[in-house]
């Protein structure tokens, strides 16, 4: 069931992520940042200064320090005496004395300090800071963006964990010990459909997670406007970030003529392991991370995954902070809409989401795509049954409309001690092939 949801949120993320400018909390953040101010962001909120507005001298942003240090959830005290002013926020306190450039550190007992390369400013009864440096003596990363002039300031650990307080359910649903359950078989058909173009994907496929280690076995079959797979056999083996393949699909997928070549002789013939480093081929790290994780039996918690598919590191971008938002959006909706029933020997769960359920995130922007999802499982103590079908509706870039649905059946179940997973010895390894191969082209003809 867990499978079904990050399929769900997946398939909704990467819709969410063409249409973020419209998802609730990004619509606050653009309303909010309509004047010709300077902003501040903190996490996914607009910050308002009714009084004391932000400035920009020689290039940074300047604030009163208590509503800098208040925006960022810190505890702020000050010595008149002294003109000393303490900053508390989790493990770290910094200190510093009004118009002096230097802040002193405390992280959890480990002192240092920072020199400001620019000076306070005193505007009446006010004595302005630097953003930058405040955020980051207290831990945070900041960004500027120019286009709308605003400053952003991320605490992601804060942040991902306000929002796992807000999702309960799949929270929840993410605690219970499926792990277990490590041999499943999943059906799924992929259709979508256009005036004069048709895309129809229909798979079966025995999967099994044990040792560290994935292995699927199965059939695939394609029928599209412009390629057409007869049905196909495939065998897949995943260690650690290399993949293994055989599959009698290459042979249609290459050609008739390819055969001709060695290299795609070899490919052609569906009786040899073929090799791929995933990492190698830029599959990024969480994608990776829970391709693993899975295959140990862990799930990974959600404020993990997030944060395993945005780029944290530098400066704070605004297209971060706009496509967290919109991913918060939809674990909430998903969230909502998730019905956990325990029973005696197990649980079942159900999820139903409307058009207009997701139009309440995505009703901003004309031609919003309309997404229907509904979810059944049940889990007893030897197996897990579930089925999905989901259905989107979107035009974004023509007046074409594309009807995607997305039907999918798994049973998971225990695998038995005598049930392994054997890793090819020997296999051609198609990494540095595979940009070369990508760009020939397929056949036109089915």
């Amino acid at each position: 069931m867990k499978k079904i949801i990050s399929l769900i949120t997946a398939a909704a993320i990467s819709v969410s992520c063409v249409a973020v400018a419209s998802a609730a909390r990004v619509e606050d953040i653009s309303s909010a940042l309509q004047n010709d101010e300077i902003h501040i962001i903190y996490n996914d909120k607009a910050v308002e200064y009714e009084d004391a507005k932000p400035v920009n001298t020689d290039g940074r942003v300047m604030i009163p320090f208590r509503a800098a240090l208040e925006t960022m959830n810190a505890n702020v005290g000050y010595d008149d005496a002294t003109k000393t002013v303490t900053a508390t926020k989790g493990g770290t306190t910094i200190t510093f004395e009004l118009l002096d450039d230097t802040i002193y550190i405390d992280n959890n007992g480990e002192k240092s300090e920072i020199t400001m390369d620019v000076p306070m400013l005193v505007e009446g009864d006010r004595t302005y800071v630097p953003v930058r440096f405040m955020s980051n003596a207290l831990g945070m990363q900041v960004g500027w963006d120019g286009d709308s002039e605003t400053v952003v300031i991320m605490d992601y650990d804060e942040y991902l964990q306000q929002i796992e307080e807000k999702i309960p359910n799949l929270k929840k649903l993410a605690s219970y010990d499926t792990a277990k359950f490590n041999k499943c078989g999943i059906t799924f058909d992929i259709n979508a459909d256009a005036p004069d173009n048709r895309f129809n994907l229909s798979a079966a496929m025995n999967i099994l997670m044990k040792d560290g280690k994935i292995s699927a076995d199965g059939t695939v079959k394609l029928d599209s406007t412009t390629f057409s797979l007869e049905e196909s056999k495939f065998d897949i083996v995943l260690d650690g970030s290399i993949l293994y393949i055989k599959t009698d699909a290459l042979k249609q997928i290459l050609g008739e003529q390819a055969a001709m070549g060695v290299v795609t002789s070899v490919l052609s013939s569906g009786d040899k392991w073929l090799s791929l480093d995933l990492e190698k081929l830029g599959v990024d790290a969480m994608t990776l991370k829970v391709l693993q994780m899975a295959a140990s039996g862990q799930t990974p918690d959600i404020s993990e995954y997030m944060k395993g598919y945005i780029n944290t590191d530098g400066d704070a971008q605004y297209g971060v902070v706009m496509q967290l938002a919109g991913m918060a959006d939809m674990y909430e909706l998903l969230d909502k809409k998730l019905v956990i029933e325990e029973k005696e020997d197990g649980y079942t769960v159900s999820l139903n989401v409307t058009p207009d359920d997701f139009s309440e995130i995505f009703g901003y922007i004309n031609n919003a795509p309309k997404l229907s999802v509904n979810v059944n499982s049940e889990a007893t103590s030897e197996k897990v049954t579930a089925n999905l079908e989901l259905s989107t509706e979107v035009n974004y870039f023509t007046n074409v409309t594309n009807i995607v649905t997305i039907k999918m059946n798994e049973v998971a179940e225990m695998a038995g001690e005598d049930e392994t997973i054997t890793v090819p010895e020997d296999s051609m390894d198609l990494t540095s092939l595979l940009p070369s191969l990508i760009n020939q082209p397929l056949p036109t003809e089915p």
